[in-house]
């Protein structure tokens, strides 16, 4: 199975990133494979195939540091792209990252990395992927998703309080992928 781990958004957050894709989505036609914006969440670290034997030690690896982790509030603001406009890859939802954020990432990282899960090999980057752009888009198409970009640069979202993480399962289907909890992991004092 395909697991990662990441922080689920609020219903709110996921309403107002669809709105936006859709936004997109009209502009771009099919030169972007938009996310549903219900599969979106923030990604702390994929694993990719794990065995059956590995997800009980991951869900009490990571549940001790969820258990040591307090809640905490992020924010879901401004738009972009990887790598740069003159040849968008991804484009993508700010997370304003508070150092408990930070702090829980490498935790994260550090505790699985000891199970053999290797880190990234790149500074965490928190964002919230909205789309990945197929290869080629018109010049005509670029203009108007860079202007409906720009639009959202400095618009809030909302705001999540964190209070656990998730053990996710990724299932490839025809139509995309289906991400279903293996485990959720409590933060402390949410028991």
């Amino acid at each position: 199975m395909r697991l990662f781990i990441a922080l689920s958004l609020t219903p709110e957050v996921h309403s107002e990133l669809d709105k936006f894709i859709r936004t997109l989505q009209s502009a771009t036609g099919d030169s972007v494979r938009w996310v549903p914006a219900s599969n979106i969440h923030l990604t702390l670290k994929f694993l990719g195939e794990t065995g059956e034997a590995q997800l009980k030690a991951l869900t009490s690896t990571v549940g001790q540091v969820a258990g040591m982790t307090a809640p905490f509030d992020f924010s879901i603001r401004g738009t972009g792209v990887f790598p740069a406009w003159n040849h968008p890859r991804v484009a993508w939802v700010g997370v304003d990252a508070p150092g408990e954020l930070t702090a829980l990432q490498a935790e994260i990282d550090s505790a699985t990395r000891e199970l053999g899960f290797p880190s990234e090999g790149r500074p965490f980057s928190p964002h919230l992927t909205l789309g990945r752009v197929n290869g080629w888009m018109s010049p005509n198409q670029l203009k108007a998703m860079h202007t409906h970009m720009d639009e959202g640069k400095d618009r809030l979202f909302g705001s999540v309080h964190a209070r656990q993480v998730v053990l996710f399962k990724s299932t490839l289907k025809p139509g995309g992928a289906v991400y279903s909890p293996a485990a959720v992991l409590d933060f402390a004092g949410e028991r």
